[in-house]
């Protein structure tokens, strides 16, 4: 039985199978495994939520949240009330309470506690010459104001007086309005009263440097305000040693030309909706040597008046190209002045040099200057003598050293790199986009990549600000750092401003120096803004804008990505609209970077977006969003939260889904839409509105909030918008 047993007994299943079957089943068995743990880790990561974040970052983020969105409101009806409803509610309108007005105020702090530290031992010598400029102002005695004042006065006299002041003994046959123009320029005095001159790059050869000159900037009095300007104008030439009587006569006919002068430049302003590619054409058209624009222009010896301002660190010939304002506006300039009296010049060009520094001058004089501004712009009051001394001083350096401190304090070394990473991400993104879209030709689209490659991206500020090489950009006058300590404070800052005016008049000839040119970056570290220079191809996020609202690299990537990240998107986007398209990759002008072809396409693809704007219901008046003027910016608020988000979701297939915010109770990817308007919650009404529809070339922020969310499926589909419902309509509008 036992033999029987073992005769017909089966052989084990897997002694049956054939080395071939085994090798089969073994790799069957393993893939099975292996996709089992594969399952089980993308379980882990991106489907079993994580627990709420608890962390301090985290728990201030979800507080902003609560305490900005109004659950009451159906994200799908109204998204602004819903995400800002509650935020709005608390400042009860106050447009001065917004989170940017906020943010602004921290940064300012944040400026005085560095520029108010006592000198340091190992502080650069730029930072201890800029902080003992700083006490130095802070601390000015009336004495030393007196001292101010004595100087101004010997400089006018100098100038063959003032006429208002000196009564009829006043000589106009001493007087010329262009003599007085050079020697308030060799001051260190605004010169810029009737003609500006500024030496910038060549628009026809930007490695080389040209001379400019443009309308000067005129004070535009409103209104309602002209008997309080006039009453200051007067007031203050008394104080001056003027009699009233003669005083109200003759600053009644300064006020006319004042008002003259503005028409005539306000005529010549540049229509709102602009282009570069407009201002550029504009500008060559007024591209003549100087020899030409004599023959055109004979009223004025322009080779002489020109080099009288440049003069002592510049000079031209009559051979060399300039970049002249428009002809209406030097005939309409020069024909009034040649039918004002010498005196009328005079009085005129001697109030605008008073009023731009009656600040530094004595307490009575100050006091004048406040009472006006206490009726007309109480935000201008030199009463705060900290904000006064901060303004002259970062004035004075280029850059300002505080500002490199700054940008040492609030933007480490792995915060910046972690903001780089952001923006490589949207700007791949970005470049995603512009290979999707078909409105642009091969042509145009092989210029658009390269251009998109070539773009750079300074964060925080140019260079690396913690050698202290970066210092070397700086340019001083060698007996600066002496005269800190034993001259005036009015006339350091004269003597200043004379040397930075000789620094950028002596660049004429020379090939244009990418390291002044940075100075424009240095100076927007503490700025609240973001920026794209077409020139440049670059796009500028200063240290300022790199924390609070906008971003905090400890919390959530989402509320990052969707707050900064689609002012990221929208700078790069500024890169590739028409504005920027006479710009190619180096930042060199050129006719267009499109063909005709994609200039003809874009135009047709723009217009569901004017149409859009131009549609969207404006409460509380019958005005509406201009779509034109308003173009430019739209677009690149409809591209840059699309790349943010797509840059986004990239981020969490790397890295993973995050947590969400405690006692909050919505998904990641709703708090990226709710982060990405949060600088926007605010209520603009009455003249704020209408000023803001009438010029701003950014739509309304209510608009600007909605319109790119309201054209996005990803947000419709995040929030399960139904379609047809507001904030999902059928037809979107797309560019990129």
């Amino acid at each position: 039985m036992d033999q029987k047993k073992s005769i017909f007994a089966k052989e084990p299943w897997w002694k049956r199978r054939s080395k071939l079957e085994k090798k089969l089943v073994l790799s069957l068995l393993g893939i099975v495994i292996a996709f089992i743990i594969f399952i089980a880790l993308v379980c882990v990561k991106y489907v079993i939520p994580e627990r709420p974040c608890h962390s301090s970052h985290c728990l201030l983020a979800a507080s902003q949240v609560i305490g900005s969105i109004d659950t009451t409101v159906d994200p799908c009806d109204d998204f602004f009330t819903f995400a800002c409803g509650k935020f709005i509610e608390q400042i009860h309108g106050d447009i001065e309470a917004t989170s940017i007005k906020a943010l602004e105020e921290k940064v300012a702090r944040q400026v005085a506690e560095l520029i108010k530290e006592p000198i340091k031992e190992d502080d650069h010598p730029f930072v201890k010459i800029q902080k003992q400029l700083f006490q130095n102002c802070m601390n000015e005695t009336e004495e030393e104001q007196e001292n101010a004042l004595n100087i101004f006065n010997e400089t006018i006299r100098e100038l063959q007086g003032w006429p208002v002041v000196e009564g009829f003994e006043w000589d106009e046959q001493l007087f010329d309005w262009k003599r007085a123009i050079y020697q308030l320029r060799r001051k260190g005095l605004p010169y810029a009263i009737f003609f500006d001159v500024q030496v910038m790059p060549c628009l026809v050869n930007k490695t080389r440097n040209a001379v400019y000159l443009s309308e000067p900037f005129v004070i535009r009095v409103e209104e309602e305000h002209k008997e309080s300007y006039k009453r200051y104008m007067v007031e203050a030439a008394v104080a001056m040693g003027a009699e009233e009587k003669l005083a109200i006569v003759e600053l009644e006919k300064v006020f006319d030309l004042i008002d003259r002068v503005h028409k005539i430049v306000k005529e010549n302003d540049r229509p709102n909706n602009y282009t570069m590619a407009d201002v550029k054409r504009e500008l060559l058209k007024e591209r003549y040597t100087i020899d030409e624009y004599q023959k055109r222009h004979e009223a004025l010896d322009w080779l002489s008046f020109i080099n009288g301002i440049l003069k002592p660190a510049g000079k031209l010939t009559k051979s060399d190209y300039v970049y002249f304002p428009t002809e209406k506006f030097v005939e309409s300039l020069l024909s009034l002045l040649d039918k004002t009296p010498r005196r009328i010049q005079a009085n005129y060009i001697m109030w605008n040099v008073l009023d731009s520094t009656i600040t530094y001058l004595n307490k009575k004089l100050q006091q004048i200057e406040n009472n006006y501004l206490c009726v007309a712009d109480r935000s201008l009051q030199s009463n705060d003598r900290y904000k006064f001394c901060k303004r002259v001083i970062n004035r004075t350096f280029r850059p300002s050293p505080v500002y490199i401190n700054y940008a040492r304090k609030y933007l480490p070394v792995e915060k910046r790199n972690k903001v780089k990473e952001m923006l490589t991400n949207i700007k791949g993104e970005f470049t995603e986009l512009l290979k999707q879209s078909s409105w642009l030709d091969a042509e145009s689209k092989e210029k658009a990549l390269e251009k998109a490659q070539s773009m750079t991206g300074v964060i925080g500020t140019p260079g690396d600000y913690f050698n202290d090489d970066i210092y070397d950009t700086f340019k001083m006058e060698p007996k600066f750092a002496e005269d800190v300590t034993e001259s005036n404070f009015f006339e350091i800052m004269l003597q200043n401003a004379r040397h930075q005016v000789d620094l950028s008049f002596a660049r004429i000839h020379k090939p244009n120096d990418d390291a002044y040119n940075d100075i424009v970056y240095h100076r927007a570290v503490a700025t609240v803004n973001a920026m794209y220079s077409p020139s440049d191809n670059a796009m500028v996020l200063p240290v300022a804008i790199l924390q609070g609202i906008f971003y905090d690299q400890d919390r959530p990537q989402y509320l990052n990505y969707g707050a900064l990240g689609s002012i990221i998107g929208h700078e790069i986007t500024h890169g590739f609209c028409k504005d920027a398209s006479t710009f190619d990759k180096d930042g060199n002008e050129v006719e267009s970077v499109w063909s005709n072809a994609t200039a003809e396409a874009f135009e047709r693809q723009i217009q569901c977006i004017i149409q859009d704007a131009e549609d969207f219901d404006v409460e509380d008046t019958e005005a509406t969003i201009n779509g034109t003027l308003t173009l430019e910016e739209n677009i690149a608020d409809y591209t840059g939260v699309k790349v943010a988000y797509a840059a986004y979701k990239n981020w969490v297939r790397v890295h993973g889904e995050e947590p969400q915010l405690t006692g909050v109770g919505y998904t990641p990817y709703q708090l990226f839409w709710v982060s990405s308007i949060s600088h926007e919650c605010y209520q603009l009404s009455g003249k704020s509105l209408e000023q803001s529809l009438k010029r701003d070339s950014h739509a309304l922020n209510v608009y600007r909030a909605t319109a790119p969310i309201r054209n996005s499926a990803e947000f419709a589909k995040d929030f399960n918008c139904p379609l047809n419902s507001k904030m999902n309509p059928p037809d979107k509008c797309q560019i990129f």
